[in-house]
């Protein structure tokens, strides 16, 4: 397997990572307002992996144009653990997400950014 298709993979498996992490924060009725997805972060430079000999580079390099990639682990640790366990294998609060609901062709796209943007409630458990 080439870099560029490691380094797509990672990507992907990061941004999947970020989107259940924004869909299971808090419910928004807990709080009496309604749930907002903040924006992510960008980043001045970006870090962008060299491609591989002869192969023309299709990523933009110049500053400001990527979005920065947060570490999965921390956004998880930070955002979903405490329901989900740090194992991942769930609490009295929230379910495993090891269970094959989780993998990211269980929903789709489109009802990831609907879960980002409007938040979501158990539906599995």
């Amino acid at each position: 397997m080439t870099k560029t298709l490691v380094s797509i993979r990672i990507a992907i498996a990061a941004l999947a990572v970020v989107a259940i992490a924004v869909a299971c924060g808090a419910d928004a009725s807990d709080a009496g307002e309604s749930a907002v997805a903040e924006p992510l972060p960008t980043t001045a430079a970006a870090a962008v992996a060299e491609p591989a000999d002869g192969v023309a580079a299709s990523v933009p390099t110049s500053a400001g144009t990527a979005l920065a990639v947060p570490d999965g682990a921390a956004v998880y640790q930070q955002y979903c653990a405490e329901c989900h366990g740090i194992d991942l294998r769930g609490t009295d609060k929230g379910p495993s997400q090891l269970s094959i609901i989780y993998e990211p062709n269980h929903h789709g796209d489109y009802a990831y950014r609907v879960a980002i943007r409007e938040g979501t409630r158990e539906h599995h458990w």
